[in-house]
């Protein structure tokens, strides 16, 4: 099929050349000077893909491996006192006495 080169020569007819030999298709009336299309009486066979459909629902994400880096954890900041500790704003407890 690479070889072949196929030139529209109206809305049916379609020229091709093979090599150096050049057929005439009709597309509307299934005819070819090659006799293709007489010979293949039965259409073409679409065979379905290879492989096993897996039971159960589909995955939402793809597993990770072991070795695939993970996103890392942010540390947690007080919004108070800018340290990076283990607390926050709720968490802190060195508040300020207002007077």
């Amino acid at each position: 099929a690479a070889d072949k080169e196929v030139t529209p020569s109206t809305e049916y007819l379609y020229t091709v050349f093979d090599g150096g030999k050049r057929h005439v298709v009709n597309m509307r009336e299934r005819i070819c000077t090659c006799r293709r299309f007489q010979m293949d009486v039965m259409p073409y066979i679409v065979l379905p893909p290879k492989g096993k459909i897996k039971p159960g629902r589909p995955q939402k994400i793809r597993h990770k491996n072991r070795g695939e880096s993970r996103r890392k954890k942010s540390r947690i900041t007080c919004g108070l006192c800018g340290q990076q500790q283990d607390h926050n704003r709720q968490t802190y407890r060195n508040i300020p006495e207002e007077a």
